[in-house]
């Protein structure tokens, strides 16, 4: 049993990891040029889409 809270505690870790950069990598994206920003915007679309948000 502490195994598995053990690695549930490294996935959530990991998820915050993932939001970080994503943040990370929007806040770059504003910096770069426009294909940056149009490919992470179609990325989201496609994120949404599939995930029914």
């Amino acid at each position: 049993m502490p195994e598995l809270v053990e690695a549930n505690l490294q996935t959530l870790s990991r998820h915050e990891n993932v939001l970080k950069s994503l943040n990370s990598i929007r806040r770059l994206s504003l910096c770069l040029d426009v294909e940056v920003k149009l490919f992470s915007i179609d990325s989201l679309m496609w994120f949404s889409n599939t995930c029914k948000l």
